[in-house]
């Protein structure tokens, strides 16, 4: 026999009341999620296949190149860097190398003419410029066939203080330009005088008689 009491200790249950579509409904989606699941595994077990992942990538590319991404250069294996690191040590070497063994370039120094040999004649004197004083000796420095030659080298000693006088002479036909230095009253004064100015002036100068 039932109390009341009883009744009042009854627990109450929750309950989920579907309709017959809404059940049907619900089926669809649970077996919809199964076959992805497993399709899913499908394609995780196998791997993506190699010409697709190689389109995808190739896609990838010419799509980031249209938005204005420039491709990154590749790099270069560890040994091909160590070569070209050798290659352009090797180079600057030979540049070195190539600069030591080079010659220098001439200074330009101003060169005194170069005097030519006259020949062993006893000279006729023609005319006499700038002829300074009444000594008897001077010094012969240098004779050349081309006037500005001589004139050249007169420029030069004048402008190291040299009392310079030029001679033309005429020798076998053939005209000379001398350039002299000094005047001197005994032939000793010139000696003394040719000896230090040779050595100074690397030069070949001789003593003459006026």
């Amino acid at each position: 026999m039932k109390t009341g009491f009883q009744k009042g200790n009854k627990k109450k249950g929750i309950r989920f009341e579907l309709t017959i579509p809404q059940a049907l409904l619900l089926g669809a989606v649970i077996c919809g999620l199964m076959l992805w699941m497993f399709g899913l595994g499908l394609t995780v077990g196998r791997g993506i296949s190699p010409d697709t992942g190689e389109k995808t990538k190739n896609l990838l590319q010419k799509a980031a190149i249209k938005l204005g991404y420039k491709p990154a250069a590749p790099l270069l294996p560890p040994s091909y860097s160590k070569a070209i690191e050798e290659a352009e040590k090797m180079e600057l070497s030979l540049t070195y190398h190539k600069a030591l063994t080079t010659p220098a370039p001439p200074s330009r120094k101003t060169l005194k003419p170069k005097p030519e040999p006259e020949p062993e004649e006893e000279p006729k004197e023609i005319s006499d410029e700038e002829n300074t004083g009444t000594a008897g000796f001077t010094v012969l420095v240098a004779s050349f066939k081309e006037p500005k030659n001589a004139s050249n080298l007169e420029r030069i000693l004048k402008s190291k203080g040299y009392p310079v006088t030029k001679q033309t002479v005429k020798i076998k036909n053939v005209t000379w330009h001398r350039v002299l230095v000094g005047n001197f009253e005994t032939r000793e004064d010139a000696l003394r005088f040719v000896e230090l100015f040779n050595k100074k002036e690397k030069m070949e100068g001789i003593v003459i008689q006026r």
